[in-house]
């Protein structure tokens, strides 16, 4: 049944952020000095300071060119990568004038293999963000208003107003709020996989822009307490879903609960995975804005179960979740009651689980054999 466990290997402290690059991983200390492989690449005074890494950090690293591409934040950076097999394609975002507190006017160019020259420049003094983009297209928008373009010739394809889809009240209030998109969750098939506010999932056929489908009602069969938490709608928080690694489901941990979605079929399927919680005195999967995964298992945050840890605070961890079984194979508490994990979120690469901490320690596992 593919079981696995993970043993605590590596504890560093005074890591700022930290992220994954070809099976190794790169972190910032306190003074923004950036390191890869523990070596270091980058220092304050070469003006490049880590804002906030994310799952997918660098792309590129070429010093010797002067320039540092990274997929990512990064103060006083213009620069996002895009590598496809056939092509390397950059997207370079430049800040322009200020138009209002917050608004810029941004030139938006594509540089092709060269990297040196521009080949061709799409859009001129926008306003629009660079939000997503895939081997195929890219969108400039906002979370209500996406404008897509190919990214090869940078012909408009597009254009999806999510005002159109009308309202929603969200829970415990009266007010209504119209969608916004929240989380660009991958391409299936022909279908851009789109997580709005307020349990709403949608597929968009990328070459047209039409809704092919939709989801936002829980499944028959919820039990009674999840259908009184959430009024018979899928979790609200747009950010709790991810395209899983063989990007056939549509998935999520809520409260107790698993959630996928068959996107071969559309069937919305859930998982009550109390029981199996309470084994580990687990009270429930923490609120996530991605799991980590492998061919056998997710990986994501949990919240212990304080009175019965009798802790004056919520022990949190993490927990190796078996994709065949539906259950828990491993997990960790962080007993340590500044060491709880806020938002970070688990990453893995090359057999290693690793785990940054609010108290910027960085947890490295690593994967036992034979288990």
């Amino acid at each position: 049944m593919n079981k696995v466990s993970f043993t605590l290997t590596e504890i560093k402290k005074g890591v700022r952020n930290y992220g994954l690059y070809k099976d190794k991983y790169v972190h910032s200390d306190q003074n923004d000095n950036i390191f890869f492989d523990e070596k270091l690449i980058i220092n304050d005074a070469d003006g490049a300071s880590i804002f906030n890494i994310n799952e997918s950090l660098i792309q590129i690293l070429d010093k010797e060119k002067g320039c540092y591409y990274f997929n990512g934040n990064l103060v006083r950076s213009k620069f996002f990568i895009i590598e496809s097999s056939q092509t390397l394609t950059l997207l370079a975002t430049s800040a322009g004038r200020r138009i209002t507190r917050g608004v810029y006017e941004r030139d938006v160019v594509v540089l092709n293999n060269d990297l040196q020259n521009s080949s061709k420049q799409i859009l001129k003094n926008t306003k629009d963000n660079l939000i997503y983009y895939t081997n195929e297209f890219f969108l400039l928008g906002n979370k209500t208003n996406l404008n897509t373009y190919t990214l090869s010739s940078a012909e408009a394809l597009w254009h999806f107003n999510l005002l159109d889809l009308g309202t929603y009240t969200p829970l415990h209030k009266q007010e209504q709020k119209h969608f916004e998109v929240g989380k660009f969750l991958g391409v299936w098939q022909n279908e851009l996989l789109v997580a709005c506010d307020g349990g709403l999932l949608l597929a968009i056929n990328q070459e047209s822009g039409v809704i092919t489908r939709q989801w936002q009602g829980l499944p028959k069969g919820a039990d009674d307490y999840l259908q009184n938490v959430l009024r018979g709608q899928l979790p609200q928080q747009d950010y709790v879903y991810q395209l899983n690694q063989a990007k056939n489901r549509i998935e999520a941990f809520f409260l107790h609960y698993y959630f996928y979605i068959d996107l071969e079929s559309g069937t919305l399927h859930l998982i009550n995975c109390k029981d199996n919680l309470k084994k580990y005195q687990i009270e429930q999967f923490k609120y996530s804005s991605a799991y980590a995964e492998d061919e056998t298992h997710l990986y994501t945050k949990v919240t212990y179960d304080r009175g019965t840890l009798g802790t004056d605070y919520i022990p949190t961890g993490l927990c190796a979740f078996n994709k065949q079984t539906l259950e828990i194979d491993w997990q960790y508490r962080f007993d340590q009651h500044d060491d709880y994990l806020q938002t970070e979120n688990p990453q893995l690469s090359d057999n290693k689980l690793y785990q940054l901490s609010a108290d910027k320690v960085l947890y490295i596992f690593e994967k036992e054999v034979d288990v």
